[in-house]
């Protein structure tokens, strides 16, 4: 009588199999985050073309851009410091909250139920590849604001002359009424908004910087101010708070290139950080010129809008003159960020 034949796998072939899974496993994982992390591109690409357009809707409403923010000429008065994505939102949608925004401060504007109006997080102000997507909360764990992931075009370095013996170079700047005809490079030469990362790292409040552009991102961690960065996300103030106009929470400026690392140390740990210098409407006489580099998680670029509504993905090697170029709206630079 001869013996049942066996069937099923041996050890070795079972181990054979399951080793034939991992590697296909590992091919194909790379390949669905490649493709879920261009879908996040192509969803931010899109958020940058609705405010771009938001911008146009605006621009035929006022026959004028937003400023940056509003400044009354009173020291330290917030008065209507609103961001020019405040002033957008009715234009994305957003009536109902755009219609809080009017003299009150950011921080006093809310909704019918006491939530306040920065607190709620507007999907066309984040990317969704922003991995520090949370609220920004008070003490006692209320809700205080939302970060936004994108900042408006402030230039190279200079942002704001209370003297107005200057006036900076950017798309936006405090009090500014800019039309079509001020862009003499082009609406389609300058830039109108750029990626930031969420939560960022910053120095505040030093007046030692001059018109002198800083060489190199190190050049950041000798200018001094206060340092607002720390190991938990919550010591990182910058970019928290898309509905206040001061540059530390929704600008961007062109002084280095996409996503470069400006490297200080601070109570032993290394930051990647930004530099804002006297803050707006905080001094009469004291120029405010800021470091505020375009980051993003996307690997080796970030997206922009310009102000003709278009959008590209600028890499981060893209030469320093030709960004800096980008963001001023009359100096004549010659530039192509088709790159």
């Amino acid at each position: 009588m001869t013996a049942a034949k066996r069937s099923g796998f041996t050890l070795v072939e079972l181990l054979v199999v399951i080793a034939i899974i991992g590697i296909l496993v590992g091919l194909l994982l790379p390949a669905v985050q490649a493709a879920r992390e261009a879908a996040r591109r192509s969803q931010c690409s899109n958020n940058l073309k609705q405010v771009t357009l938001a911008l146009h809707n605006y621009e035929s409403s006022f026959a004028a851009y937003p400023p940056a923010m509003y400044w009354s000429g009173v020291l330290n008065d917030k008065t209507n410091d609103i961001a020019v994505w405040s002033r957008l939102l009715p234009y994305l949608e957003q009536g109902a909250l755009g219609a809080n925004y009017t003299a009150l401060s950011t921080e006093d504007q809310t909704m019918g139920d006491g939530t306040p109006v920065m607190g709620l997080r507007i999907a066309a102000y984040m990317c969704p590849s922003e991995i520090n997507d949370t609220a920004k909360l008070n003490t006692d764990g209320s809700l205080n604001s939302y970060p936004g992931t994108y900042g408006v075009n402030l230039g190279p370095w200079l942002i704001f002359d209370p003297t107005r013996l200057t006036t900076p170079p950017g798309s936006f700047y405090v009090n500014s009424r800019l039309r079509p005809a001020d862009f003499t490079d082009g609406l389609s030469n300058t830039l109108m908004a750029m990626e930031v990362k969420a939560w960022g790292s910053y120095y505040s409040g030093s007046t030692t910087a001059t018109s002198t552009q800083p060489n190199v991102p190190s050049d950041l961690c000798g200018l001094g101010g206060t340092a607002k960065m720390g190991p938990n996300q919550t010591d990182n103030k910058e970019h928290t708070e898309w509905g206040d106009g001061k540059s530390n929470q929704t600008g961007c400026t062109t002084t280095f290139t996409p996503n470069s690392a400006a490297l200080c140390t601070f109570n032993g740990a290394s930051y990647d950080v930004d530099f804002v210098g006297v803050t707006e409407a905080s001094s009469a006489t004291a120029v405010t010129y800021a470091a505020i580099t375009s980051r993003s998680y996307h690997p080796g670029c970030v997206n922009v809008s310009l102000m003709d509504g278009s959008v590209r993905t600028v890499v981060n090697s893209i030469d320093r003159n030709i960004w800096q170029g980008a963001s001023t709206r009359t100096g004549g630079e010659p530039m192509t960020l088709n790159q």
